[in-house]
């Protein structure tokens, strides 16, 4: 894609966003800055460009053309965008090609890349799984003949990009490149897109693949049907994976952004990923891997949802399959899986009248397509029967089920998440008169990003001697002089951020019925206050907690007045 304006700005800084600047400038495009929302990147500088805030810009350059890097974020970004005025925004993937990357890195040998592996490969992956702004593993890609090792990526001396550069040309490749011998395993690769490796030591990632595929060597494996994006269930998922690392493990995940899934094997250091384009080519994975018990960790965003039902349904009618179910969210009640009307209230659950009503107008709907309420509880239902177990989180997360299907009460089992990384803040003595309130998380809509809004509002309009500090980012952006963003951060280093912020009392602003609600019990465990509204599993929590505040009704001025008085109690 041809880009017409003189000046061009990369979002957000990033591994990939790097390889993109690099591909620019080689043709020979200028790069004005790199926008992030970290505020701790705020003024550093990567080559010859600055990294800058976006609402830092000034308004005369607001007619340049902004390049989108980060797949997952790109609805964010754009919006935060629109807002700040800037409206020339286009997609990484529209403005270079698989070609381009590959170029960037040098060809090697096979045989010239079993020498040059190096022993540091495992330390390269700690680190950049341990860097707050760099995600990526290192990895090897094979092409035909051609393998790129991640030690002879020249754009940066930094290992971490290095890592995260090789991750990111992995991705993009990964949909390019074909993979067929014809005298090995040809009936396995005949139904799947795109074939590649990732694995420090590739002799003995083939040597496996081949002795899965023709040997039969296939006992125990372990199948997983997750999302391909950042949540709840997704890190649930990740947890659970560290702990297979010695068993073998297949995970499905849909890429909304390719319109495909994705396979992902996993056994010790070795990694295979395939690629196909329709949810019944499952019915190959089966067969091949022998699964006899598949466990769903989520189905939201999967597109035919009601073909999907059915499907699984009829593998467990045909090959006995069994099913575990794990419930991150209420997408099996409703299309808006957080609960959430057209009003964006908390719906409890009125008559299928009262909820066709509502899902003709509500824009909190994940799914489009469900005809009726009726009909989408029926077709879920017909599948939750069908599951060996229905695992959730919280004695509430039961109760709201078992209101909507009363049958399952049987299949489900209350199985809270353990929270065991997280350590206690040590408490300082107060030494102002100002509440320093502090928010945990990526804050949505639904996880409470107007309430904030609104009580940032009634701080400034009371003059309320009140500071609220975010730790993680907000999805609508605002600021006020009463508010602190700091950006992501790993969940290693909250005890310390709580500390020096002084913060006083953790607010969990969920507006939704959390099914478990990480946040809140991460909250707990750092033994200081904790509010929540009165909903879901952060209440049920919370209420049982000696310092905790549960706030009856769900709105900011009740939420400010509430915490007001409970730390006045406190002091």
């Amino acid at each position: 894609m041809s880009l017409d304006k003189n000046d061009l700005i990369i979002m957000p800084f990033s591994a990939r966003a790097a390889l993109v600047y690099h591909i620019l400038v080689k043709r020979g495009k200028t790069i004005l800055a790199f926008f992030d929302n970290n505020r701790q990147l705020d003024g550093s500088r990567y080559s010859d460009c600055q990294i800058i805030l976006p609402e830092k810009i000034e308004r005369k350059t607001q007619n340049v053309t902004i390049i989108l890097c980060e797949p997952k974020y790109y609805i964010q970004m754009n919006n935060q965008l629109k807002h700040l005025g800037f409206v020339n925004t286009v997609f990484s993937e529209n403005v270079i090609t698989s070609k381009e990357a590959f170029d960037c890195f040098p060809l090697i040998s096979i045989s010239e890349t079993r020498q040059l592996i190096p022993k540091q490969i495992s330390k390269m992956k700690t680190q950049i799984r341990d860097s707050s702004n760099f995600l990526g593993t290192a990895c090897i890609l094979h092409f035909d003949d051609i393998f790129i090792p991640i030690i002879d990526i020249k754009l940066s001396e930094d290992c971490q990009l290095k890592c995260a550069y090789c991750a990111f040309l992995q991705e993009l490749l990964g949909y390019a490149m074909k993979y067929k011998n014809d005298t090995k395993i040809t009936d396995f690769f005949e139904w799947f897109d795109s074939y590649h490796l990732s694995n420090s030591a590739t002799k003995d990632a083939e040597s496996e693949l081949f002795c899965l595929l023709t040997k039969g060597d296939i006992k125990d494996v372990i199948l997983f049907i997750g999302q391909d994006i950042i949540g709840g269930s997704t890190y649930f998922l990740d947890r659970k994976l560290k702990k297979l690392l010695h068993k073998r493990v297949l995970i499905i995940r849909y890429k909304t952004r390719t319109n495909n899934y994705l396979l992902h094997y996993r056994h010790r250091e070795n990694e295979f990923f395939f690629s196909f384009n329709t949810f019944s080519s499952i019915k190959n994975i089966i067969s091949i891997f022998k699964i006899m018990t598949i466990y769903i960790n989520a189905l939201s965003g999967y597109p035919g949802i009601y073909s999907i039902l059915t499907f699984l349904i009829k593998m467990n009618n045909e090959f006995g399959i069994n099913y575990v179910f794990y419930l991150h969210d209420y997408y099996s009640i409703c299309p808006s899986g957080a609960l959430l009307d057209y009003d964006n209230s908390y719906c409890r659950l009125p008559s299928p009248e009262k909820c066709n009503e509502c899902l003709v107008k509500n824009n909190n709907s994940w799914y489009l397509e469900y005809e009726s309420i009726e009909r989408w509880r029926v077709n879920w239902f017909s599948f939750l029967a069908t599951c060996n177990q229905i695992i959730v989180f919280s004695d509430s997360s039961k109760k709201i089920l078992s209101k909507v299907y009363p049958d399952l009460k049987k299949n489900i089992i209350t199985k809270p998440h353990k929270v065991d990384y997280v350590t206690p803040v040590i408490k300082r003595k107060k030494n102002t008169n100002i509440i320093n309130i502090g928010i945990i998380g990526t804050i949505t809509l639904h996880k409470g990003s107007e309430i904030i809004k609104e009580m940032l509002s009634l701080i400034q309009e009371k003059s309320l001697p009140i500071s609220i500090t975010v730790f993680g980012i907000i999805h609508n952006i605002f600021s006020s002089s009463s508010l602190k963003v700091t950006g992501y951060y790993h969940t290693s280093f909250l005890p310390s951020l709580i500390e020096n912020y002084g913060i006083d009392i953790i607010l969990i602003p969920s507006i939704c019925p959390e099914t478990f609600s990480y946040t809140t019990q991460e909250a707990i465990a750092l033994e200081l206050p904790v509010a929540v509204f009165d909903i879901g599993a952060q209440a049920e929590k919370v209420s049982v907690y000696k310092e905790g505040l549960v706030i009856k009704d769900i709105n900011a001025e009740n939420a400010l007045k509430d915490i007001i008085s409970f730390i006045g109690e406190q002091s």
